[in-house]
């Protein structure tokens, strides 16, 4: 048996989007993630994180470059 949750239902909003271009062949996406979870016996989740996102343009096509976890600061 795997020791990770399952979950029936996952969803993940994308909130406060900021886009900052660099240049031409780059920019930084910075965002707040809501993941919410649920269902078939897993712990309910429900949480907010924000990412750092940095993306770079080949060839006419945005890639991500990078993605990076904000440290929340404590409660």
């Amino acid at each position: 048996m795997s020791g990770r949750a399952r979950y029936l239902e996952i969803k993940l909003a994308l909130h406060d989007i900021s886009i900052t271009f660099f240049d031409e062949t780059s920019a930084r996406i910075d965002l707040t993630a809501r993941v919410k979870a649920g269902g078939n016996g897993g712990r309910p989740i429900d949480e907010f994180n924000e990412f750092v996102c940095e993306f770079k343009k080949i060839e006419g096509d945005w890639y991500i470059s990078s993605v990076a976890a904000v440290e929340a600061l404590e409660k």
